[in-house]
């Protein structure tokens, strides 16, 4: 992706076989232990930690497997009522 990706941005990425969609809550530049895990990530290289739409779940994703949908965040819930 060529253009930096901000928190609270929109994004869409693959999910095990299907497109999600989620608002990017972190920007992980460093190595670091996350959970059980070791993300390893560098400031020419970050991760992302989103925050998926549908489960509330967190994934963590290379910038280049996600795309902007051109969305930002309202900072509410994005479900329906």
């Amino acid at each position: 992706m060529s253009k930096d990706l901000k928190i609270g941005e929109k994004v869409e990425f693959h999910l095990g076989t299907t497109t999600a969609t989620g608002i990017i809550k972190e920007r992980i530049t460093e190595d670091q232990q996350i959970g059980d895990r070791i993300v390893h990530a560098k400031e020419d290289n970050p991760k992302y930690v989103i925050e998926e739409d549908k489960t509330g779940r967190e994934v963590i994703r290379n910038a280049n497997k996600l795309h902007d949908t051109g969305v930002k965040s309202t900072g509410g819930q994005t479900g329906m009522s």
